[in-house]
């Protein structure tokens, strides 16, 4: 009895011993790393290549049906992005009036102005252009300038929004947002008209319409 006694007294005091030991303390230290990222910004703009306007025979309007071209802008500047058109002779010169192999031309409508519903005096030739049916690939929007209805449905010559195309780069619209990967689209509708009293000599006539996108 005596020996077992004292082997539950040795038990409980090598318990006691286990339970009194303190836990080891180890030293930290502790610092972060800050991780930076810069994605700059890019975009890019595709149009139609040509544009082969309704023909006009003597006097009278180009039929609108092929006188279309569509745009495309990817931009990834969460600000948005610019555009800009400008016209060019057909041989590169500062100049936005349409020609022909001889020299003739037929002028830039409504030069200069904000714009406006299609009005050809009887005793000129005009050609113009007009923005429309921008969609955003993303939650943008569109801003239009010059009066211009970049946000309307495909015009005709009865509807407001026509304008010349400026020998130097100038802005036709303006976006809050970067577009998705697929693009931005709008369209540009090409439009001319002989007067019904103007004497316009035969031939093609050509002009460049250059379109920009600028991120803001």
């Amino acid at each position: 009895m005596t020996t077992m006694l004292k082997r539950a007294a040795a038990l409980v005091a090598g318990t006691a011993m286990v339970v009194g030991m303190a836990a080891p303390v180890f030293a930290q230290s502790y610092d972060e790393i800050d991780i930076n990222l810069d994605i700059e910004s890019t975009v890019a703009i595709s149009c139609t290549d040509t544009v082969t306007m309704g023909t006009i025979t003597g006097t009278g309007q180009s039929a609108l049906a092929t006188n279309d071209a569509t745009c495309t802008v990817i931009s990834n500047e969460s600000t948005g992005y610019d555009v800009a058109w400008q016209a060019l002779g057909a041989d590169l010169t500062t100049t936005n009036a349409m020609s022909n192999a001889d020299g003739d031309d037929i002028a830039p409508y409504n030069e200069g102005a904000s714009a406006e519903v299609w009005d050809t005096a009887a005793g000129v030739s005009e050609w113009g252009a007009n923005i429309h049916s921008f969609v955003a690939s993303a939650s943008g929007t569109a801003t239009p300038a010059m009066g211009l209805l970049v946000n309307a449905a495909t015009p005709t010559y009865a509807s407001d929004g026509w304008l010349n195309v400026a020998t130097t780069y100038t802005d036709i619209f303006t976006t809050n947002n970067n577009t998705s990967a697929t693009g931005d689209t709008f369209h540009i509708m090409f439009g001319a008209e002989v007067g019904a009293s103007m004497w316009q000599p035969t031939g093609t006539y050509s002009v460049s319409v250059g379109v920009r996108a600028t991120n803001n």
